[in-house]
């Protein structure tokens, strides 16, 4: 094997990369990157990928992984240091087409890199340009539009496709060019579960036939566990390559990181720390090998072993309710700004009806242009509504009727009473429900980030004094300081942006927040972060309304889901009404969290009597506690003093199930 590594060739290769932002043209006669008084994107970085590879890029938002990405195709050129791709400096003007024929990248906003009027004139462009006859061309597009589940779609035009739409079609038009190397920034991040999975599986599939070089920066980390290296950058320094088992088993990187194992891997690692040490020793991570991993780590457990499970349940709900708390006393504070103003069309709680909502786009084709077809729901007042549905099933257009930016025809929406389709209506249904778009540089219009958090607010007239106030707490809350207000948003990572966007609208403390993928390109301190404000929100009686590709956050926060296919409402119940239901899910083009699906593999491998529901991981080693105490019913074992390990808050047994 490690003969076989020696001989892989190197094609993307990085020496003492170093990258900023700022303007060095008043510095161009320093020689060391040392010298300079600048902020580094990229500091020092050496990296190398083999040809045939797949290399994941994890990091914080604004740790340099796009910009070492854009490094490999040459859209960023390194201000110090040398990157080669393939053999090719990417600092050589006339070898810069054969190097981006070689490379191809899919950007993190597929918006940037979509110019076709249709679909497939969008897929054309590329191999156009690489002067590929017509006819293979077509036969190209055919191919790609059958894998990406687009052939309705081909005379399409993009604005008019939904953000997981345009998705693919950005994937789409850089594959139907065959580069030797895919460069993907974030590129599944809008992807309903079934195009993700089905999508990554072409891709490795190009990459084991083909011999593709992938690299992916990405925050969802079940996209690590079939990758041969992940790198890892902080502040623009390249910390430490691992294999991804490594990384898995690096506590104290993940505690830095703030990264979320997927939940199979997490309950792995806690039941193997029940016993002994949580380290993980797999050939691979592929699903036969998990549940026989997890299977053989579950039949282990003893009565015994009960209140150590129970514990480690104890501390990690005590955890997340201490982050809770630590947050509630700003939410509190800013729900006391807020109210010092309130308008007289501010009402104690929002209620929102749908009653038989269809929309079309206009100037649509006749095939694919009613996007909603006789919706009705009602929204709670104070819950927490999650939305989900394969990309293109509506959702993104059914939360734009919600505060009257597109009309119902025919149908009805009410809030507060108030017809969305009166304009008469408009102000102060915006004052009651507050947007997030899909896309935050959609949202970011101003100079500075205080005059973008800062407009909201203003315009629903507050005094300056009070809009200062409301700034610095929604900042404070999403985790920027006052030294990010005067910044452009435009030079913010995307997963700062997103914040900043969500900082506006907290500003102005509206009754409903209707959020369309908030975590998305969200790192997962941030994630957090921002699912926690989402439950305090809940917790002083808001409303929220979530769009989400993301099962785990629906299972763990949603108080209902609405199911969304083909423009039509599929069903509206509670997460735990559907989740246990694996068909229906991929029916839907959904699919299990992990943990409940790991649940379902116990309780079919072990025959055990078990609840396979699970939000969260507490809920999954309560289940398993719950479950080995009725296989022993019977027993007259003594059972530990579960009072007394919970009052020595036994943090230890809570380390592994980070």
């Amino acid at each position: 094997m490690q003969e076989l590594k020696a001989k892989l060739e190197l094609v993307l290769q990085g020496e003492e990369v170093y990258f900023t932002y700022d303007d060095l043209s008043e510095k161009a006669g320093e020689s060391q990157p040392e010298s300079l008084n600048t902020t580094w994107a990229l500091q020092a970085v050496n990296c190398a990928i083999e040809r045939g590879t797949y290399t994941a890029i994890v990091g914080p938002n604004g740790s340099g992984k796009s910009t070492l990405a854009r490094h490999f195709n040459a859209l960023l050129l390194p201000q110090f240091g040398r990157v080669t791709s393939f053999g090719i400096d990417s600092k050589s003007d006339t070898d810069l087409f054969e190097l981006r024929r070689l490379v191809g990248m899919v950007f993190q906003n597929p918006d940037n890199q979509i110019i076709g009027t249709t679909v497939e004139e969008d897929m054309a462009f590329g191999p156009e340009n690489l002067a590929i006859p017509p006819a293979e061309i077509v036969e190209r597009i055919k191919a790609a539009l059958k894998l990406l589940k687009m052939e309705a779609l081909a005379k399409q035009a993009p604005s008019n496709l939904s953000g997981g739409q345009k998705q693919k079609l950005a994937v789409g038009s850089i594959l139907v060019m065959q580069p030797k190397a895919l460069i993907l920034d974030e590129a599944t991040s809008m992807l309903d579960p079934d195009m993700r999975r089905e999508l990554l599986a072409f891709i490795r599939k190009l990459r084991l036939e083909q011999g593709l070089t992938v690299v992916n920066v990405t925050h969802h980390l079940d996209e690590l566990l079939t990758a041969d290296k992940v790198m890892v950058l902080v502040k623009g320094n390249l910390q430490r390559v691992y294999r991804p088992i490594d990384l898995f088993n690096d506590d104290e990187m993940l505690d830095k990181l703030a990264l979320r194992l997927p939940g199979n891997v997490l309950l792995l690692k806690c039941l193997l720390g029940v016993e002994g040490e949580a380290k993980l020793n797999l050939p691979d991570f592929e699903e036969t090998t998990m549940v026989q991993a997890l299977t053989e780590a579950a039949s282990k457990l003893k009565l015994a072993n009960v209140p150590k499970l129970e514990a480690m349940a104890f501390n990690l709900d005590k955890k997340s309710n201490t982050l809770l708390a630590n947050l509630q006393a700003k939410l509190v504070n800013l729900q006391t700004v807020a109210s010092n103003e309130a308008t007289e069309e501010n009402v104690n709680r929002p209620l929102i009806e749908v009653k038989h909502l269809s929309y079309r786009y206009p100037n649509a084709d006749n095939k694919t242009g009613d996007v909603l077809h006789d919706i009705s729901f009602d929204v709670k007042a104070g819950e927490i509504l999650a939305i989900v549905g394969h990309s293109g099933s509506g959702k993104s257009t059914l939360i734009m009727h919600l505060n009257a930016l597109l009309k119902n025809e025919p149908g009805q929406v009410l809030v507060h009473g108030l017809d969305a389709a009166d304009k008469a209506n408009f102000l102060k249904i915006r004052r009651h429900v507050a947007l997030l778009f899909q896309y935050p540089e959609h949202q970011l219009f101003a100079e500075t980030v205080y005059k973008d958090i800062a407009y909201g607010p203003t315009k629903l007239g507050y005094s300056q004094a009070k809009v200062k106030e409301l700034v610095k707490l929604a900042t404070d809350m999403l985790g920027f300081d006052e030294s990010v207000w005067e910044k452009s948003p435009f030079e913010l990572s995307g997963g700062q942006m997103r914040r900043v966007a969500l900082a506006g609208i907290v500003a102005m403390w509206p009754d409903v927040f209707v959020l369309d993928e908030p975590a998305a390109g969200l790192d997962d301190k941030g994630r957090n972060e921002i699912f926690n404000y989402i439950r305090l929100l809940k917790k002083l009686g808001k409303t929220i309304i979530v769009v989400s590709h993301n099962m785990e956050d629906v299972a763990e926060f949603a108080d209902r889901v609405l199911i969304m296919k083909q423009g039509k409402l599929v069903t509206l119940t509670t997460p735990d009404e559907i989740f246990t239901k694996k068909e229906f899910l991929q029916a839907n083009s959904l699919e299990q969290p992990a943990l409940t699906a790991a649940l379902q593999q116990l309780k079919l491998n072990l025959n055990w009597p078990i609840q396979t529901y699970a939000p969260t991981l507490a809920n999954a080693l309560r289940n398993i506690a719950n479950s080995i105490k009725a296989l022993n019913s019977a027993s007259n074992e003594l059972m530990p003093d579960l009072e007394e390990l919970k009052a020595d808050s036994v943090e230890s047994e809570v380390e592994v199930c980070k």
